[in-house]
Parts: C-alpha cells; structure tokens; sequence
C-alpha cells in the first residue's frame, strides 16, 4: 500500500534530501534508492552517513552531519537565488 495516497511520485512542489545510515536497518540504503527512484525529481541529493544507524539521528549534532545537511540546504538556496536573477 503507498505511503501517501495517491503515491510517492506525487510529491513535486519541494526539494527533497535523503540521508541515511550506513548501517541502518530500517531504513537501509536499499530502501532509501527505492524511495528515491519512487518519488522522482524532487528528490536533489542522497547521502550515506558512514557510521549511522537509525537511531544515530536522534542526536545528530556531528560536523560531518551537520555539514551534509548546510551543503543539501545551500545548493537549494542557489538554486533558488539563481532563478530570481535570471
């Protein structure tokens, strides 16, 4: 059954950015390209954070982290400050 009615592929109106654990079970790097490849364009990045489970996430303060996440939200910062530009 979708995760969303009418589906995943519906999502289309804001960037998405996937980061998932390394060693994360739950939701494995296998399940996150499927989610990827389900919703389409609107996914923009997915990273791995080497290290990570599922539960690494709760508290995730570390600079390689905290750097993935700047990096996801500045590249749509200029993506979107060049559309204004133009």
């Amino acid at each position: 059954m979708p995760m969303i009615s009418p589906g995943l592929d519906s999502i289309d109106t804001v960037p998405i950015h996937l980061i998932v654990g390394e060693v994360d079970t739950h939701c494995s790097l296998d399940h996150a390209k499927r989610i990827q490849a389900e919703i389409g364009s609107a996914v923009k990045s997915l990273d791995v954070m080497p290290g990570f489970s599922h539960g690494s996430f709760n508290g995730a303060t570390g600079k390689d982290y905290v750097n993935t996440v700047i990096a996801a939200l500045q590249a749509d910062d200029s993506k979107i400050a060049s559309q204004f530009l133009q």
